[in-house]
């Protein structure tokens, strides 16, 4: 009897110690993919849901929720904010068309921008790597863009 009662103790232990570890280790929802705005196209990873923290130089985080979804709260954030051209590039854009669109003037921080391109191309699955926000980060704008006759 005594042998029974632990082993009726013991599953009830590793049950509720399975519940406790399913509750601690959920990420943030996944949310039904729709297009975010100004996109024209549904993302090509999913989407996700996770609570902003505002951070005093005016950027947002998490950009993406921990499964590598866009966190469709920060992509809102940086839509609302201003004009975010690279937003409404496709999984089709060329290096070249998101260097341009990096490099287009706009009143947003570099790091801004950095964000934005960050969010799109996890929503585009682009694989660039990190070329198109070098041109941000020292390469310069001037290889990128056409000057102006003079």
């Amino acid at each position: 009897m005594k042998a029974m009662s632990m082993n009726w103790f013991r599953s009830l232990l590793v049950s509720s110690l399975a519940v406790v570890l399913c509750a601690c280790s959920t990420t943030s929802p996944t949310v039904k993919a729709v297009v975010l705005a100004p996109a024209q196209n549904l993302p090509r990873i999913g989407e996700c849901s996770a609570k902003l923290t505002h951070n005093a130089d005016g950027n947002v985080e998490p950009l993406l929720c921990t499964d590598g979804h866009v966190n469709v709260l920060a992509w809102d954030y940086y839509a609302r904010i201003g004009d975010a051209p690279i937003l409404r590039l496709g999984p089709g854009a060329s290096e070249r068309e998101i260097e341009t669109t990096l490099c287009t003037v706009q009143d947003a921080t570099v790091q801004q921008r950095l964000n934005e391109f960050t969010l799109v191309s996890a929503y585009n699955g682009w694989a660039f790597g990190s070329r198109p926000a070098q041109v941000l980060n020292g390469a310069g704008c001037s290889a990128v863009l056409p000057t102006a006759p003079s």
